[in-house]
């Protein structure tokens, strides 16, 4: 599963801006913070580019490819993480 790390906020230019827990700044691009939008802990590369397909209508494949990329830069620059999901498990039950 897939966390986002930092905070989202706009430049007084009005662009959109990632800053990152050691306060980096770093602009991105509408594909990019919606794909780190969507890294809420619950979510995996291929969850998110299901969602993204289906909205936006366009080839799994295609989709796929794109968020893979994006993931990996936002790993490397530590705006992502890879986690265990953050939702408790729902098949366990109280006896």
């Amino acid at each position: 599963m897939l966390l986002r790390k930092g905070k989202l906020t706009r430049s007084r230019k009005k662009e959109m801006m990632i800053v990152s827990e050691d306060n980096r700044t770093y602009i991105v691009d509408d594909p990019i913070v919606t794909v780190w939008s969507m890294c809420d802990g619950n979510q995996t590369e291929e969850t998110i580019a299901d969602n993204l397909s289906i909205n936006n209508h366009i080839e799994r494949s295609k989709v796929l490819g794109v968020v893979s990329d994006i993931v990996e830069r936002l790993k490397k620059i530590g705006l992502l993480q890879e986690v265990a999901s953050i939702l408790p498990d729902q098949s366990c039950s109280d006896g």
